[in-house]
């Protein structure tokens, strides 16, 4: 893979480690490693057919993902999914950096 940034992850291996901890529900972000001082995060959702999925995403300038933002991105993926958001107690943020 090329790199976008000094902080973009190229290993093979050091990108399974990363996508170990990937599972759907969950938030996950990235902090510079495709554009320097942005982040971006996405939520994979399940769609109606079989095989098929959503991947709702946003990004946002600087390093720090606003809470507001991953509420939103939270809320679009529980639409696409049908259910109600998760609140605070919903599935943590898996966090690449």
């Amino acid at each position: 893979m090329r790199p976008f940034t000094r902080n973009t992850v190229t290993e093979p291996a050091a990108i399974e480690t990363e996508l170990a901890g990937v599972g759907p529900a969950g938030p996950v972000a990235e902090f510079g490693q495709f554009r320097d001082d942005v982040c971006c995060a996405g939520i994979a959702v399940p769609g109606a057919e079989p095989g098929a999925w959503w991947a709702p995403g946003t990004s946002a300038r600087g390093l720090d993902l606003p809470a507001p933002l991953l509420g939103e991105l939270q809320c679009a993926a529980a639409d696409l999914a049908g259910g109600q958001p998760a609140g605070p107690g919903g599935p943590a943020v898996t966090e690449t950096r």
